[in-house]
């Protein structure tokens, strides 16, 4: 499993800094590599990051998007699934968007 946690994006370092500290988090509990993409200001974007996983990491195991928002707004409902249609990935599951705050990573699912 290929596991893309995708937030909006910002040109704050800080708000750069703390998608990558919950990846993190993320990849400590599923003991994986966690990747991350930006939909908005910043790349990568989830397309770049599903056509750039390996051929092997494609044809082996669904990619899992996680969308790191607090509702199912626009970006969620368009601009993550425009962006697994251009990827050409051929098996992607988005997950529901994380929700509202102080849901932490630790309550999430592990068995996507």
């Amino acid at each position: 499993m290929s596991l893309i946690l995708t937030a909006h994006g910002t040109r704050r370092p800080a708000g750069v800094a703390m998608i990558g500290d919950l990846a993190s988090r993320v990849s400590a509990l599923v003991e994986q590599t966690v990747h991350v993409a930006f939909v908005d200001v910043l790349g990568p974007t989830p397309s770049e990051v599903l056509s750039g996983l390996s051929p092997a990491a494609v044809s082996a195991q669904p990619a899992i998007l996680v969308p790191a928002f607090l509702s199912r707004g626009y970006h969620v409902r368009t601009d993550l699934p425009a962006h697994v249609t251009a990827s050409g990935h051929p098996d992607v599951t988005v997950t529901p968007h994380w929700g509202p705050a102080g849901r932490s990573p630790e309550s999430w699912p592990t068995s996507w």
